[in-house]
């Protein structure tokens, strides 16, 4: 296990995570815990280059890719009535 003198995952960036994640699950018809686990989200928090499921195959292209747009700035999310929706950020 490397969990040894690794920072913690920055709260509000796994609480964006956790909201990106729940739109792109409803959109794609599947279950969030499929695509990503919290334990998963922290792990994207700390890093880009993580070593799980989430930042690989279907998995990434639904959610993994935004996942690290999310944290570079590249795209927003905004709610559009009741609803989340993913913005690229010019």
């Amino acid at each position: 296990q490397q969990f040894h003198h690794r920072q913690p995952a920055p709260p509000s960036v796994v609480e964006l995570l956790k909201v990106l994640l729940k739109a792109k699950s409803d959109n794609a018809g599947v279950a969030s815990k499929l695509i990503a686990t919290v334990s998963d989200l922290e792990k994207i928090a700390i890093s880009d280059d993580a070593d799980i499921d989430a930042l690989k195959g279907w998995r990434r292209e639904i959610f993994g890719e935004d996942a690290l747009k999310l944290k570079r700035g590249e795209i927003a999310l905004v709610l559009n009535g009741a609803r989340v929706e993913v913005v690229e950020i010019e």
